[in-house]
């Protein structure tokens, strides 16, 4: 078999490019990593099978590979709560200003509050309208307007308190947070505690090390090439698959078949310097 990769920008149009792929190469399988960024019902107009990778706007029911999204922001924020942080900011991505992207990390930052015997206002979360083909410079725009009251603009509420941590729903825009913030002199997690998801290779350059739900590469190779091999041969999903990335506490992941079509692939907390531990306000 060969394998054959192919790279689109973010202003390409995904299903005509996969539709002259078809008409080109005949592939067997079509591996889509990363966001769709176009509407699910157009799949339809493809004859080849398809297998979505970490594409939080895939299909229903199409064979997928995920995350632990839930359990990791639930893990994430627990952390946070357990760091002594009360109020917390949430922050995500959109495409359009929509459809807002990491809904089951959103609800995994709910339950934690829960649990917790604190409620989700909506006025925690913050979405980012962002450009993917020019990310960076894009999302940062966005940030400087969206989140004023961590970079102490004037004008705020008397009495408003901001917030002691964020919680950013992806390391591509936590990176970029990272700069908006200490640009404007706030400093992490001196000023302002931060933590993330993915566990990207590219967080190592920041000021400060992130502590994000690690989402191991390696892991998700395996488990995106077990599908693979399952989907050409015709055969089931294995119910659980166990993997070769040593978690912190020594323990290691085991994929699990969430559902007939969906591999879910386990991570795991990453603590680094990015969050610092306050004191818990007096219990009354």
């Amino acid at each position: 078999m060969s394998v054959r990769t192919h790279v689109l920008s973010a202003h390409d149009d995904l299903i005509e490019d996969l539709k002259r792929i078809e008409t080109s190469y005949a592939p067997l399988l079509f591996v889509v990593f990363g966001p769709c960024l176009t509407d699910s019902w157009r799949f339809s107009a493809l004859t080849t099978p398809l297998l979505f990778v970490l594409s939080d706007d895939a299909p229903k029911g199409r064979p997928m590979v995920v995350s632990d999204d839930f359990a990791g922001a639930l893990g994430v924020t627990e952390s946070l709560l357990y760091a002594g942080h009360q109020r917390i900011a949430l922050v995500s991505d959109s495409a359009d200003g929509k459809r807002v992207n990491y809904e089951h990390r959103i609800e995994g930052f709910r339950e934690a509050l829960r649990r917790h015997g604190m409620r989700f206002n909506p006025s925690m979360l913050s979405t980012i309208t962002v450009d993917f083909g020019d990310y960076l410079e894009s999302s940062q725009e966005e940030l400087k307007k969206a989140l004023r009251s961590l970079l102490r603009e004037d004008g705020l509420p008397t009495g408003y308190e901001p917030p002691t941590a964020v919680f950013v729903l992806s390391d591509f825009l936590a990176l970029t947070l990272l700069k908006v913030v200490w640009n404007a002199g706030v400093r992490v997690p001196k000023d302002i505690s931060l933590a993330g998801f993915g566990g990207w290779t590219m967080t190592k350059y920041a000021p400060v090390t992130l502590r994000t739900w690690t989402q191991p590469l390696a892991d998700l190779v395996t488990v995106a090439g077990t599908a693979v091999s399952c989907l050409i041969r015709s055969k089931p999903f294995p119910k659980t698959l166990e993997l070769s990335t040593q978690h912190p506490d020594g323990s290691y992941g085991t994929a699990i078949a969430v559902t007939p079509t969906t591999l879910m692939v386990p991570g795991f907390l990453r603590t680094r310097e990015s969050v610092a531990t306050i004191a818990a306000p007096p219990i009354e």
